[in-house]
């Protein structure tokens, strides 16, 4: 339930608030299997009593959620993904709240803590015993991304249209399901090379050579204003993509 004051959080404390959130996400998604449980007959709990808290949590979520929306609107990459269809201020900052883009230090690295990285040849996935390889949690937001890039048809998803075909061709033994969740991924993954870099951009962060490695060697050279061209991007990125295409040629 709101309280009716609209309350102000600084970008530093964004990623306090989306932990706070997927908490409290986590217990409303709880209270809702109870009810469900009740309704079953499977549990003798009371359905009132939980019903009026699962509307308290979705109520607290919804606040967090309005908290986040309007911080985010402070970040340096937000004017960039403001103009990012399928991409609104709720989604960018669980996108972001949970990146520390001076550790992301390479494009690959930022990959890999969203999920979305290889190891060995194969996705980073979780094993029995050992410790996630990724912020689960950004994965999970990764997926909204995709889902919302889908429904809103996004330039990005000429990505997945593309890279879908490509499966259909090359991969006949995968399953329907398996050719799209591969191109969903590839249509995430240039979406989070480009984020990458025009955040370090807005940044004043060193633009590094593992973007022109690990994104450019492989997919050509997909400069962010092919999806987003309304962003103002600077001349220092403009030339850095014109440098990264004299080396490719």
């Amino acid at each position: 339930m709101s309280t009716g004051i609209k309350i102000t959080a600084s970008i530093d404390e964004l990623a306090h608030l989306e932990a706070l959130r997927q908490q409290v996400q986590r217990h409303r998604i709880q209270m809702s299997n109870r009810i469900g449980a009740i309704e079953r007959g499977d549990s003798n709990g009371n359905a009132t009593v939980a019903e009026h808290f699962a509307g308290r949590f979705q109520g607290i979520e919804d606040e967090l959620s309005g908290i986040i929306a309007r911080t985010v609107k402070d970040h340096p990459v937000w004017p960039w993904l403001d103009e990012v269809k399928g991409i609104g201020p709720g989604l960018a900052g669980a996108i972001l709240a949970p990146i520390d883009i001076l550790r992301a230090n390479s494009v690959s690295a930022l990959w890999k803590y969203a999920g979305q990285g290889v190891t060995d040849g194969e996705r980073d996935r979780p094993r029995k015993g050992e410790k996630l390889p990724y912020n689960a949690g950004l994965k999970r937001n990764c997926y909204l991304v995709a889902t919302s890039f889908m429904r809103a048809n996004s330039p990005y998803r000429a990505v997945y249209d593309e890279a879908r075909g490509y499966y259909e061709r090359t991969r006949p033994d995968w399953t329907a399901g398996h050719r799209d969740m591969a191109a969903k991924r590839k249509m995430v993954k240039i979406f989070l090379a480009h984020l990458w870099i025009v955040w370090r951009d807005a940044e004043r962060l060193p633009l590094s050579p593992p973007y022109a490695s690990r994104v450019l060697e492989h997919d050509g050279i997909i400069p962010p204003w092919r999806y987003v061209p309304s962003y103002p991007y600077s001349e220092r990125l403009r030339e850095h993509f014109d440098a990264m295409s004299r080396i490719v040629a």
